[in-house]
C-alpha cells in the first residue's frame, strides 16, 4: 500500500515534471518566436528610419533649392522692375527726342520754304533786272583842280539841282579838303542831293553833320528844314516834328522857318 502510494506520487511528480517541460518548450518557442518577431520590427524600424532620414534630407535639399529658387526668382523679378523702369525712361527719352527732332524738322521746312520762296523771288528779280536796259552812265563832271572853283561848282550844281554832279563834287571836296571851314555847306549840298536821289537815311546823315557845326553855320535853318522832310521820308513823325518845330522857333523870320510851319501843318494830318 506504502509502495503503492509512493508510485503514485512519483508518477504525479513525473507527470507534472513532464508538462513542466511541455510548458516551458512551448514558452522557449513562443520567445523565439517573439524574438524573431521584434528583430524584423527592429530591422523594419532602422529600414524606415534611413527611409526617413532620406527623405528628410531630401525634403531638406528641396526646400533649400525652394528657398534658392525663391530669392532668384526674387531677384528676377527685381531686376525685371530695374529693366522695365529703364525701357520706360529709354522709351520717354525717345518720344521726347521724337518730338524735338519732329519740332527741328518743321522749322527746317519752314526754313526751306523761306529759301526757296527767297531763291524764286531773286530769280524773278534778277530776271526783271536783266529784262531792262543798263542804266546809262553816271555825268562826267569836271572836277576844278582849285578849291575855291571847287566850292563854286558845287553850289552852282545845287543851283540848278543837278543832283548827280551835286553827290560828285561834294564827296570830292570832302575827301579833298576834309578841315575846310565851309564842310558845313558841302554836307548840305550832299544832303540836298541824297534826298533828292531816293536815300533820305542818308541825307538824315548829311544834315546832322551840318547842325554839328554849331549855330555859326549859315546852313543851319535849311539843315534842320531837310532833316524834318526826310525824317517824314522815311515814316519817323516824333523825330521830324522835332526837326521842323525846332527850326519854325528858331527860324521863323526866315524863307526855311516858314516852310517849317507849313511841313508841320501837313505832318499833323500825317501822323495823329
Amino acid at each position: 500500500m506504502r509502495l503503492r502510494q509512493t508510485l503514485t506520487i512519483a508518477l504525479f511528480v513525473f507527470a507534472s515534471a513532464c508538462v513542466k517541460r511541455d510548458d516551458f518548450e512551448a514558452l522557449q518557442g513562443s520567445h523565439r518566436t517573439l524574438k524573431k518577431q521584434h528583430d524584423e520590427l527592429q530591422a523594419e524600424t532602422d529600414r524606415l528610419k534611413i527611409e526617413l532620414s532620406t527623405t528628410r534630407e531630401r525634403l531638406d535639399n528641396a526646400l533649400r533649392a525652394n528657398a534658392d529658387a525663391k530669392e532668384n526668382l526674387l531677384n528676377a523679378g527685381a531686376q525685371a522692375a530695374r529693366l522695365e523702369g529703364r525701357l520706360d525712361e529709354l522709351a520717354q527719352a525717345d518720344e521726347e527726342g521724337r518730338r524735338a527732332l519732329d519740332l527741328r524738322r518743321a522749322g527746317l521746312e519752314v526754313q526751306l520754304k523761306e529759301l526757296d520762296k527767297a531763291v524764286k523771288d531773286l530769280g524773278a528779280h534778277v530776271a526783271e533786272l536783266a529784262s531792262k536796259p543798263p542804266p546809262p552812265p553816271p555825268p562826267t563832271v569836271p572836277v576844278p583842280a582849285d578849291k575855291g572853283a571847287h566850292f563854286a561848282a558845287l553850289d552852282r550844281a545845287n543851283e540848278l539841282r543837278d543832283w548827280a554832279a551835286v553827290r560828285l563834287l561834294a564827296s570830292e571836296f570832302a575827301g579833298r579838303y576834309p578841315t575846310d571851314e565851309r564842310l558845313d555847306g558841302v554836307y548840305f549840298f550832299r544832303g540836298n542831293a541824297e534826298g533828292a536821289l531816293g536815300q533820305p537815311a542818308t541825307a538824315i546823315g548829311e544834315y546832322s553833320k551840318v547842325l554839328k557845326a554849331g549855330p555859326k553855320s549859315t546852313y543851319r535853318a535849311r539843315a534842320l528844314l531837310g532833316l524834318g522832310e526826310s525824317y517824314v521820308a522815311i515814316g519817323n513823325c516824333p523825330d521830324a516834328k522835332t526837326a521842323l518845330e525846332m527850326c519854325e522857333k528858331f527860324y521863323r523870320k526866315d524863307a526855311a522857318g516858314r516852310d517849317a510851319k507849313a511841313a508841320l501843318v501837313k505832318l499833323a494830318g500825317r501822323c495823329k
